[in-house]
């Protein structure tokens, strides 16, 4: 093959090629964004509470998937609700 066929050849697969995702993260990255322990994010994972990507044996989750799974999960502020320690029986 010549220089220039092995080129043009390059160039077809480069544009047939799916995009991939550039915004994939690992577990432990959504760990450390989230302040919270590595098992915790497996186990939301575990329960398919947020949404993932098998890469092989690899997991990795895209960030706006993090950030669909903590709106999900916001609870709103409610400035009229009193916290009772004990509340009357």
């Amino acid at each position: 093959m010549t220089e220039s066929t092995t080129t043009q050849l390059r160039e077809r697969d480069a544009q047939a090629a799916p995009a991939l995702p550039t915004d994939l993260i690992s577990a432990g990255e959504v760990a450390i964004k989230l302040g919270v322990a590595k098992s915790a994010v497996y186990e939301w994972i575990a329960r398919r509470d947020i949404a993932y990507h098998r890469v092989g044996r690899l997991i990795r989750i895209r960030e706006a998937d993090v950030a669909a799974f903590l709106n999900r999960n916001r609870v709103e502020y409610n400035p009229r609700r009193r916290y009772v320690r004990y509340p009357e029986a």
